[in-house]
């Protein structure tokens, strides 16, 4: 099964909320960690675009 998981998230780094860094009114509506966090580093070398990055997950109902 495939698990996609937004490369561009914010609001948090490393476990650490940093709505407290946003101007007033401005804090992201939906927040989470980069994927980054979590898979390789890779990147494709002609465009520099990241690779398609693969990790171990567990998935929990919220």
């Amino acid at each position: 099964k495939s698990v996609f998981l937004p490369q561009n998230f914010s609001g948090w780094w490393s476990g650490e909320d940093l709505t407290h860094r946003y101007p007033t009114g401005t804090a992201p509506y939906a927040m989470g960690e980069n994927s980054g966090q979590v898979t390789s580093y890779g990147f494709d070398q002609q465009t520099a675009c990241p690779e398609v990055n693969c990790s171990l997950v567990r998935i929990e109902r919220a």
